[in-house]
């Protein structure tokens, strides 16, 4: 499983951005299937239904990062990706879960107040919605208050813990979607 990430990020980069969306709808069938069934037999209350958004892409420019995002933030899924821990696009803020440790959120914490955030969406003609970041906060993770806020105020939600390797905290990515 952890080679099928490797063989999908080299053939992103040679493929292009217009050949991605097309290798993700292939590919994604096969990684679906496990993922999906791991994450089915570990779902919480907060994970969103599987439609059809998963997977899709997660960019952040100013780190050179690109990943897969799918569905659920279990173990078995942030093993070998980044998982959606709650939301919806269009229905309320979007948090994306993701191990503080390479090729994932390790250098999540060096964004700063204005970065874009870019995601592309793998159906249809691979809607592409972009973010802006508004504040960067270290939080425990067990501070349901404060999720709440988070939720009111931001679109999309980026989070890891820290430091790296330890789960004591939350560094969390408040964005909001640019408006056209």
């Amino acid at each position: 499983m952890r080679y099928v990430f490797l063989v999908l990020g080299v053939a992103f980069i040679l493929f292009g951005i217009n050949s991605e969306l097309g290798l993700i709808q292939n590919l994604s069938k096969n990684i679906k299937q496990e993922v999906v069934s791991s994450a089915t037999s570990q779902a919480t209350s907060h994970e969103v239904k599987l439609d059809d958004q998963f997977p899709f892409i997660l960019e952040i420019p100013v780190i050179r990062f690109r990943g897969l995002v799918c569905q659920g933030a279990n173990p078995e899924v942030l093993k070998y990706t980044l998982g959606v821990w709650r939301g919806s696009f269009g229905q309320s803020s979007v948090w994306i879960a993701g191990h503080r440790s390479l090729p994932f959120f390790w250098r999540l914490p060096e964004l700063k107040i204005g970065d874009t955030i870019i995601i592309k969406l793998s159906r249809g003609e691979g809607e592409r919605f972009v973010f802006s970041v508004f504040e960067i906060k270290v939080i425990c993770p067990d501070d349901s208050k404060m999720i709440q806020e988070i939720d009111k105020i931001s679109d999309l939600v980026l989070f890891t813990c820290h430091p790296p390797g330890i789960a004591t905290k939350r560094v969390v990515v408040m964005a909001r979607k640019e408006r056209k």
